[in-house]
């Protein structure tokens, strides 16, 4: 009888986990930044609100866009798509291609367009070494 329960719990717990915030959209652009420009990304601000953390995410992609002369898209009536669209755009402009979203965007997308980004740059840079 307590199996189930304890089952139960574990899979609730695991779902808790799984929840995307804007603070980790925040910190894997964050890590983008640090390996596009090779430093630590610093912020010395306190305000953790998703607004703030909204509006340093498109800072830091704006700032990715401006560096590879890419017109920065107009501000949609949803932050998620975009951010989602300047990471097509930052996909286009360093691999020549990008993923495309039909739909819904969620948080999680964002990450994972974030970290395929990330990713790709990492394999490119591993393959020019052993090259």
């Amino acid at each position: 009888m307590n199996q189930p329960i304890y089952r139960l719990r574990d899979i609730i717990i695991m779902s808790l986990l799984n929840q995307h915030s804007v603070y980790d959209l925040e910190k894997v652009t964050i890590d983008l930044m640090n390996i596009l420009y090779r430093s630590d990304w610093k912020e010395t601000e306190e305000d953790q609100s998703d607004d703030f953390l909204f509006k340093r995410i498109s800072k830091l992609q704006d700032a990715m866009l401006n560096d590879l002369n890419i017109s920065i898209p107009e501000k949609t009536n949803s932050e998620l798509y975009t951010i989602i669209r300047k990471l097509q755009l930052l996909q286009v402009g360093l691999f020549g291609y990008s993923n495309n979203y039909d739909g819904k965007i969620e948080i999680k997308d964002c990450i994972e367009e974030t970290k395929f980004i990330i990713n790709n740059l990492n394999s490119s840079s591993r393959s020019c070494i052993i090259v």
